[in-house]
């Protein structure tokens, strides 16, 4: 077999460092996999047999998880934003999430109650599609920022679920920045990441039940 030479990232930080992990867990992919069997186009998406190159590295099998088709995004970070969303909604109705149904979020009683509110997030791209989708789907407005250079093919896609989209002169950084500085402004939700009602909502949840061929 072949030596296989790898440069070791200098800059590696210690496993964990600074690293959130309270989400990563089984119980909270429960929560995330039940709340998004929840939406109507919720459909399992596929594994995918690589064969050629299972049998090129001599190994048995290996597959991979095709999210292109996740909720017809062609992204897999559409869970993440979503979750988010619904953890904050959630709690602003005092309500469980693992009991809050998707049809009840759109009842003209709880309506009522969150027809006002507004994501706001950074993005540049996926996860900035995903967010304005789950707006989409519960009749409220997003406002996504990107950073400069970003896709404008992107942003006409995040645009064309009804968010207001803006590919800023900033840094990636400082476009998270400028989100929640105008969030903080209006008083609106964010997505993901910042810490509103008791709450953090990590974007790392688009990962979290990927590996699930039930997912």
């Amino acid at each position: 077999m072949d030596t296989i030479k790898f440069q070791l990232n200098a800059r590696r930080q210690p496993y964990g460092q600074g690293a959130d992990l309270s989400l990563l867990n089984e119980s909270v992919g429960n929560e995330v996999l039940a709340f998004h069997q929840k939406f109507p186009d919720y459909r399992v998406t596929p594994l995918r047999k690589l064969e050629f190159l299972s049998q090129r590295l001599g190994l048995g099998s290996i597959h991979i998880k095709d999210e292109a088709q996740r909720f017809g995004l062609n992204a897999f970070k559409g869970l993440g934003g979503s979750y988010a969303m619904g953890k904050y909604l959630a709690a602003l109705l005092e309500r469980d999430i693992n009991t809050l149904s998707f049809a009840e979020l759109n009842s003209p009683v709880i309506k009522a109650r969150i027809k006002d509110i507004v994501f706001v997030t950074a993005t540049d791209g996926n996860h900035g599609r995903g967010v304005a989708w789950a707006a989409e789907q519960l009749g409220l407005r997003a406002v996504v920022y990107m950073p400069k250079g970003s896709s404008p093919v992107r942003a006409q896609n995040i645009r064309r679920h009804g968010a207001e989209c803006t590919i800023t002169e900033l840094n990636y950084d400082d476009t998270v920045r400028l989100a929640a500085k105008n969030r903080a402004r209006a008083g609106m939700g964010s997505t993901p990441g910042y810490r509103l009602a008791g709450l953090r909502a990590d974007p790392h949840m688009d990962h979290a039940r990927l590996y699930d061929p039930r997912c």
